[in-house]
């Protein structure tokens, strides 16, 4: 009951700070769209994401990758408590230096970006920094808990800096006025699979055992990595920063006029969409 009680104040300190926020915000000019209109946008977007060989092979990673994540977490608790046999207290700290993996991730992200390609850190993140996710079943009492921690702070890291990379690819390489479509939908397929993986967890824990549902949930994230390692990504060293000519934009999503293309409040605005 404390614990939920601490979480749900870390809510209210939350909110007290967005109150304390005072600078202001122009007003967003809204436009009205039939529901026609909107079904088309919503087909540009998933048509980019289908057509485009760098988005499909983000998206499908960030949705194979999130099934298997979720999946394992959902069961991770009941893992580490039963099987592994910790207290609630030690359950709550190794999990959260576990995910302190992702700041680790975050700040290396750039630096080996820059020595290796963008293309080729994509590649180390997604499937060398996940590898040793594979310890987490093999987790048991005592200093066996430490193959949880190398497991889970690593496979945090590779996933955060794979979600940086890709933040800063989409930016640079999707067309501005094209850009909330394609995050609408890469979102929608890649949070989608979050309650799925839940549901996976919880019907493969219940079905061959907590330990053996972990060991087939983590080996899934290595493998989500196939989906980049078999796409254009590994012939290059870097991302692109342009859209070539033969990925043809969708039909039904003009090129906004130069003066908004160039750096207007429309592309502005987009941008300014898309989170890390």
């Amino acid at each position: 009951m404390n614990g939920l009680l601490a979480n749900a104040g870390t809510f209210a300190v939350s909110l007290v700070c967005l109150l304390g926020i005072r600078h202001p915000e122009p007003q967003p000019i809204r436009e009205k769209k039939p529901l026609s209109a909107l079904s088309a946008e919503v087909r540009d977007g998933l048509r980019l994401v289908a057509r485009d060989p760098w988005f499909r092979a983000f998206t499908l990673y960030g949705t194979l990758s999130n099934l298997c994540l979720m999946g394992y977490q959902s069961i991770l608790v009941v893992f580490l408590v039963h099987d592994v046999r910790l207290s609630p207290g030690s359950v709550g700290g190794l999990i959260a230096f576990a995910n302190a993996g992702g700041i680790v991730g975050a700040s290396v992200a750039r630096r080996i970006s820059s020595a290796i390609g963008t293309a080729r850190a994509t590649l180390v993140f997604a499937v060398l920094f996940t590898l040793p996710i594979l310890l987490v079943p093999l987790t048991s009492p005592g200093y066996g808990v430490l193959l949880y921690a190398v497991g889970g702070i690593c496979a945090s890291a590779g996933v955060v800096a794979v979600n940086v990379v890709k933040a800063v690819f989409q930016q640079r390489y999707c067309p501005p006025h094209l850009l909330g479509r394609l995050s609408a939908s890469s979102y929608f397929l890649n949070y989608g699979a979050l309650p799925v993986g839940a549901l996976l967890g919880g019907v493969l824990g219940t079905a061959l055992g907590v330990r053996p549902a972990m060991w087939v949930l983590v080996g899934g994230v290595p493998l989500a990595a196939l989906t980049l390692l078999f796409s254009p990504m590994r012939h290059h060293r870097d991302l692109p920063s342009e859209r070539r000519t033969e990925h043809a934009l969708p039909p039904s999503a003009p090129e906004p006029p130069d003066q908004l293309r160039e750096g207007g409040t429309l592309a502005a605005a987009n941008a300014a969409t898309e989170d890390v």
